[in-house]
């Protein structure tokens, strides 16, 4: 047997903290349990024993920046698209074509149910094919 610690948090997935049998345990293990045998999914044995609980801190933001940035741009880039498809979707309701919406329109009168339109996502074809033709509210 090897004598080790571990730091544990809801995510470590490293070392012995891999195998869902010893997550369990320490997931559930108190300062007051007495270290039992426990087995893991490849045989392996362990016992746990719980030194201490570290109180929950906010991660200091020089770590998490990066990420912060990446989701405030991603929020925003999802704003953006919202918006635009308001503005689009005003636009056709008025009875105005793609075009006045500001988009760009490109026909493709041969395109086949399992075709594609290069430059357009993969699942267009399937889409258009499969989309109820929209019918003025009147």
């Amino acid at each position: 047997m090897q004598a080790g610690k571990i730091s544990m948090a809801a995510d470590t997935r490293d070392g012995i903290a891999a195998y869902d049998a010893f997550r369990e345990a320490a997931a559930k293990v108190t300062a007051d349990d007495f270290p039992e045998l426990g087995t893991l999914e490849d045989g392996s044995v362990f016992a746990l024993r719980l030194d201490g609980v570290t109180a929950a801190a906010p991660i200091p933001f020089a770590q998490v920046r990066d990420k912060v940035e990446a989701s405030w741009r991603a929020a925003e880039l999802v704003k953006a698209k919202q918006a635009k498809a308001k503005a689009v979707g005003e636009t056709l309701a008025a009875g105005k074509t793609l075009t006045e919406a500001g988009l760009t329109e490109k026909s493709a009168p041969d395109l086949q149910r399992d075709g594609f339109v290069e430059g357009a996502p993969q699942a267009l074809a399937k889409t258009a094919f499969t989309t109820e033709v929209a019918r003025p509210p009147f």
